[in-house]
Parts: C-alpha cells; sequence; structure tokens
C-alpha cells in the first residue's frame, strides 16, 4: 500500500525518530498507548491437541529451544551453517535441553536438510515442527526460548507470556520499525552501516550477507545459555556492560513511561548499568 511505502522509504530517512510500527498503528486508531503493550492471540482446540501430542512424544521433561530459521526473504535468514553451530552448542552444554525447528509445511524440506547436519547423540534432541500457526502457538506456550528472525513467528510469540526471544535481525530487518513488541527482549544487530538495507536493494554478495557473518553463533548462545540457567532476562546487560563488541550491536527492548517500544544497546554501557543497579 502507499501508507506502507510511505513508511519504508521515506520516514526511514528520519533513522533517530522512527517508531515501531505497532505503536504507530495503535495510534492511528486511537488506542490508549498505556496498559495495551502486549500482543493477545488465544489457542485453539485443535493446536493444542497436535502440539501437545508432539510434546508428549518427544519432549518430556526437556526445555524447549523453539527456533524458526526461515524468514519471508532470503537475506533475513541466518543461514543453515549458522543455526547448524548454535543448535550444537547448546545441545552440547544442556543436557536437559531440547531444540524444535519451526516452519511452514512448505518448509519441510529446508528442516530436514539442517537436522541431518546435526550428528551425533545430541541429534536426538533435534526435532522439527513444521504445523499450523494455531499449533505453533501452544507449542511457544511451552517453550523456555524463541530464537528467531523477522519473521510472523516472532511476533506471535510476544504474545506467549514470559516467553524470552531473542531476535536476529539481519539484512532488510528494521529493528526499529518491526522489532519484537515485547519487553525485556533481546535483539542482534550488525554494526554495519549499511544495516538495514532497503527490501528491493541487492547485498553485493548475496551468498554469503556479511550482516549476517557479523552474529556469531557463539554469542547467540552465551544469551540462550545464560537463559537457561534461569537468569532474568532483564539483567542480561550486566553480562555485555563491559564489553564493546566489533562486529555485533545487542540490543533489550523496553516500553516508555508513554507507553513507546523502543530498543536500547546494552554494549559497553557499564557507567549505565552501574547507575541502575544502585537504584
Amino acid at each position: 500500500s502507499s501508507w506502507f511505502r510511505y513508511l519504508n522509504d521515506y520516514e526511514s530517512i528520519r533513522k533517530q525518530s522512527v517508531f515501531n510500527y505497532i505503536d504507530v498503528f495503535k495510534r492511528a486508531v486511537l488506542v490508549n498507548p498505556n496498559g495495551y503493550n502486549k500482543i493477545y492471540l488465544k489457542e485453539s482446540v485443535k493446536g493444542i491437541l497436535l502440539a501437545d501430542g508432539f510434546i508428549k512424544a518427544n519432549l518430556i521433561g526437556k526445555s524447549i529451544v523453539s527456533i524458526q530459521v526461515l524468514t519471508s526473504e532470503e537475506k533475513k535468514n541466518w543461514g543453515a551453517e549458522n543455526f547448524k553451530e548454535l543448535i550444537e552448542s547448546i545441545l552440547l552444554e544442556n543436557e536437559n535441553v531440547a531444540c524444535v525447528l519451526l516452519g511452514a509445511p512448505n518448509e519441510i524440506d529446508y528442516l530436514r536438510n539442517l537436522k541431518n547436519l546435526v550428528k551425533g547423540p545430541i541429534a536426538d534432541r533435534l526435532h522439527i515442527f513444521a504445523e499450523s500457526l494455531s499449533a505453533t502457538f501452544t507449542l511457544l506456550n511451552h517453550s523456555q526460548i524463541l530464537i528467531t528472525g523477522d519473521t510472523s513467528i516472532k511476533h506471535m510469540g510476544a504474545a506467549v507470556d514470559n516467553l524470552p526471544i531473542i531476535e536476529l535481525s539481519i539484512g532488510s530487518s528494521h529493528l526499529k520499525k518491526t522489532g519484537v513488541y515485547v519487553k525485556d527482549a533481546v535483539i542482534l544487530q550488525a554494526k554495519r552501516s549499511c544495516a538495514p538495507c532497503g527490501h528491493d536493494n541487492t547485498c553485493e554478495n548475496q551468498q554469503s550477507l556479511a550482516c549476517r557473518q557479523d552474529i556469531a553463533p557463539k554469542l547467540v548462545t552465551k544469551i540462550a545459555n545464560y537463559i537457561l540457567g534461569g537468569s532474568p532476562v532483564k539483567k542480561i546487560e550486566k553480562i555485555f556492560a563491559s564489553e564493546n563488541l566489533l562486529s555485533t550491536e545487542v540490543y533489550l527492548t523496553e516500553f516508555t513511561g508513554y507507553g513507546l517500544w523502543f530498543a536500547t544497546s546494552i554494549c559497553g554501557q557499564q557507567d549505565i548499568v552501574n547507575e541502575k543497579l544502585n537504584q
């Protein structure tokens, strides 16, 4: 629509004053900014049956790390090798964890190929769930973490109470416009002048996007392990406060007192963190 073209193209020039689209649309329909900062979805009976059956067959007694691998745009995808390294690290370092690859039924071949890259005993704790959105929503309600690119599952995850979300902002993913609309989510984005790029822009090296490689699997694993260890996400800034990562920016999402969503960089912010801890 012409409205979205305006939001995507013209408003992006004002990079320091971009609002999350949900805040824009809420105010367009006169929704009170305070007290309505949550997305609400309701589980369906069919979705509950599908997800519960899957959990009973594969995930009893396990902490579930749900991973949305693909997005609607190739240059927003992190890539199979990066996910392989992430999954192997999480499973090797957490014996009580199972990883679940999420996707649509038409993505099943890609998910199977990714699953086959993971070898050894840990592969028994890697599963595929390519079912309906309603069933996926129920599975997310049983998950301990969602790791996702910029896609619909990310927004669905925002509707799950207390679900920690790690968003991988790659390519044309504009975290200030479409970042996951929830408090205390972690968003990773490359420190590059071209990030984010336009939807119609072609990367000079489409096969190995620089911004894709700048987000290291070890970094994502570090954040996931921190959450799996039971530490509150809002305190995650402590582990990055003294770090200045060369290639990646780490953001933590919040809401202002007026109910507006925003994301704050938490790397190298030791003075700010100390001030918060002393309050």
